[in-house]
């Protein structure tokens, strides 16, 4: 079972859907794993005393909120899940939201947005930015600054990078560093999905790569066009916020691969050059940042999502999708269509189906030719056991995937825990070819990282008692 929805805001207050002016009232609660808003009575007019039945649903854009303290807000998209009679009168409307914003906002649908500020909880150690002390005097409680680091333009998109930090005075003066935050803005107006993958994504993508942790976001405002554009808060359950309380330890050069001056070219040209080949690799990336900002997933699950990823570069960027020439390959599938033909007719559709893969690289050819691509990572990984470990990830993944059952898979969530952070290593080698580093410079940043060796040495030990030494040739 997953874990259970945290509360991360919480308010009570009144709603109402914008130009009916209908309040009633409800409690909205932005989770890390969804947002639902639960009103006391029947929200939607649509919903007249039973005119609906129960298992219909209904969707508004948007709904005005005003909690008890004042605050006004707005809830975007909702969606109905379920309502209670008590006695012929209405009861409580449970709705989904994907966000609420800090204002109320006039009626549109959908809500584009052209810029988005969001912080990430190691931006600032990448970006080599330290700790301001403190220059206040001890009678000031709380004073916070805001300094700008650094811009990057790229195509229709410009990112700026802040910093925030500030003092509690009280027994001693306290200097308390907030997450660094990107502001991105771009030319077009997106809905905020469409931003956050455009913008968001792939330079969470490029921190990971760079730390092997995933960096929250906190500080999420985006902007509200008009006569005069002002940036509004933003709470949505899929940015997964933080709280200050609790901040993330702060990383060290040394726990890094690279930090931002040390990509090839630099900021500038280091994010560039990751943007530019973003459309390439993103569904390679893509999908290991989105398991990394879930709150809770399986090991079997980060598994199947890290062979996945390594199968989708290797398909898109690396070796292709067919070992023979397209053209070849249809017309040897013909001949055999017209071999059939004249023989067995009634296997044409099968041999057809069985033929449509083939000459396609199999999935441990396409891990053994990355694995050989990464040379001391490699070793230094798997040792001798590279082809025993390939044909037991195979096996494995098939059996996620496909409910394929086969003996001299990787057993248990520890050892696929292991598995999968060592298939990480792999791309995070890959990747680092990608932003321009040198083969010989990006193995030796992995081998000398002290998190690599533990848990090289820790995949080594533990699948050494597993993995079979002699691979089976029946998987793909």
């Amino acid at each position: 079972m997953g874990a259970s929805n945290v509360c991360l805001v919480e308010w009570l207050g009144t709603f109402e859907v914008p130009g009916t002016g209908r309040r009633v009232g409800g409690r909205l609660v932005i989770g890390d794993r969804k947002s639902e808003l639960t009103t006391f009575d029947a929200l939607s007019l649509d919903r007249d005393r039973g005119a609906l039945p129960t298992d219909s649903a209904i969707a508004i854009p948007m709904v005005w909120g005003r909690t008890e303290d004042g605050k006004r807000i707005t809830v975007v998209n909702l969606r109905s899940l379920a309502w209670r009679l008590f006695e012929g009168a209405w009861g409580t409307e449970r709705w989904l939201c994907d966000f609420a914003i800090d204002n109320h906002l006039v009626p549109e649908e959908p809500l584009r947005f052209s810029s988005l500020s969001v912080g990430l909880t190691d931006l600032s150690s990448w970006l080599e930015s330290p700790v301001p002390r403190p220059q206040w005097t001890i009678d000031e409680v709380h004073v916070e600054e805001v300094q700008s680091l650094r811009r990057v333009e790229h195509g229709d998109l410009a990112y700026e990078f802040q910093r925030s930090w500030g003092t509690r005075s009280g027994f001693d003066e306290v200097t308390i560093e907030y997450p660094t935050f990107a502001t991105v803005t771009s030319t077009a107006e997106l809905e905020l999905e469409e931003l956050v993958n455009l913008a968001v994504t792939p330079l969470e993508a490029l921190l990971w790569v760079s730390t092997g942790r995933f960096s929250e976001l906190d500080i999420s405002q985006v902007r509200l066009e008009g006569e005069r554009p002002v940036y509004e808060k933003l709470w949505a359950s899929f940015l997964k916020p933080l709280t200050h309380e609790t901040p993330a330890r702060r990383l060290h050069k040394s726990d890094m691969l690279f930090t931002a001056n040390e990509l090839p070219g630099g900021l500038d040209g280091g994010l560039r050059r990751w943007l530019d080949r973003w459309e390439d690799i993103q569904q390679a990336f893509g999908p290991v940042i989105a398991r990394y900002r879930a709150p809770f997933t399986y090991a079997d699950d980060r598994f199947a999502t890290s062979v996945s990823a390594l199968e989708s570069y290797s398909t898109r960027v690396k070796h292709g999708k067919f070992e023979i020439p397209k053209r070849e390959r249809k017309e040897r599938i013909a001949r055999v269509e017209a071999a059939l033909q004249s023989e067995a007719p009634d296997l044409i559709d099968w041999v057809r189906s069985a033929l449509r893969y083939a000459g396609q690289y199999e999935l441990k050819t396409r891990l053994a030719l990355l694995l050989d691509e990464a040379g001391n990572v490699s070793e230094a990984l798997f040792g001798e056991q590279g082809e025993s470990f390939i044909q037991a990830v195979v096996k494995s993944r098939n059996q996620v995937a496909h409910s394929l059952v086969r003996r001299g898979g990787i057993e248990g969530g520890g050892n696929l825990h292991w598995t999968f952070r060592g298939l990480n290593w792999l791309l995070r080698y890959h990747a680092m070819l990608e932003l321009g580093f040198s083969e010989q410079e990006a193995q030796t940043r992995i081998i000398k990282n002290c998190d690599f060796q533990q848990e090289a040495e820790r995949l080594k030990r533990d699948l050494g008692m597993t993995i079979p030494p002699a691979p089976e040739a029946s998987d793909r």
